[in-house]
């Protein structure tokens, strides 16, 4: 295993890995998933996972090339590999695991896939938590679905904090008590869903506001208006 992971860093380490040199990044990217889905619950699973994990940000800007299909099919190999063997033994006696904390923070995907652990640091060193196999299966789904959205089952319903600060101010424009300004709650949150992450759309489906019947408004009962002048709509 020494020789595949001293590959890695040329495709994980930088700024911008999606920058990296395809013809020397993507035999190594390649090379990691064929191991791993050759033993999807091996000896190194875990370990091949968070190389897949930290090089997934490289493997986003390469949709449409083989890579692509080859880093989700073992991705989604590994986690239901070892969904499987963790459902027939023990718990393992952890509270949580780190990937559910880097949901509830998720911002954008390029962002959150960071919070992965590195692959590059021993598994020896790493928190307990963070090296069990149930976090190894949770980041595989997440980066799986991350690169190709709809790919995977299993995605956990949590809600990021940022997104539920959206839901909540857009649940008032739409039951007409608006918490601030209706133009900018509007301009601010009403988004293409190109904006935001994927993770945060999947679990933002079971967070849409209800519709309710509107409560009594004066201003909006007699007539007048009590909301600014509509925004002017942008074309994407």
């Amino acid at each position: 295993m020494t020789e595949p992971i001293e590959e890695w860093p040329a495709v994980t380490v930088g700024a911008d890995p999606r920058g990296a040199d395809p013809e020397k990044a993507d035999p190594v990217v390649l090379e990691c998933a064929r191991m791993l889905a050759a033993e999807p619950d091996g000896e190194h699973a875990v370990l091949l996972t968070f190389g897949l994990v930290n090089m997934a940000p490289y493997v986003i800007g390469r949709r449409g090339d083989p890579v692509e299909r080859a880093v989700v099919d073992a991705l989604g190999a590994a986690a239901e590999a070892m969904d499987e063997r963790l459902r027939r033994a023990p718990g393992c006696g952890h509270a949580d695991h780190p990937y559910t904390g880097s949901m509830k923070e998720w911002d954008t995907d390029a962002s959150a896939l960071l919070d992965a652990p590195d692959a590059q640091v021993p598994l020896t060193a790493w928190d307990e938590a963070a090296a069990c196999p149930h976090n190894a299966v949770g980041w595989a789904r997440i980066a799986a679905d991350v690169i190709l959205p709809g790919s995977v089952g299993g995605i956990p319903e949590i809600i990021p904090e940022s997104h539920e600060n959206s839901v909540h101010s857009l649940g008032g424009v739409l039951n007409d008590y608006p918490y601030g300004d209706p133009y900018w709650d509007l301009e601010a949150h009403a988004t293409p869903p190109g904006s935001l992450s994927r993770a945060a759309l999947a679990a933002s489906r079971i967070s849409t506001p209800p519709k309710h019947a509107p409560h009594p408004n004066p201003a909006r009962d007699s007539g007048a208006s009590c909301w600014p002048a509509p925004p002017t709509w942008r074309t994407y």
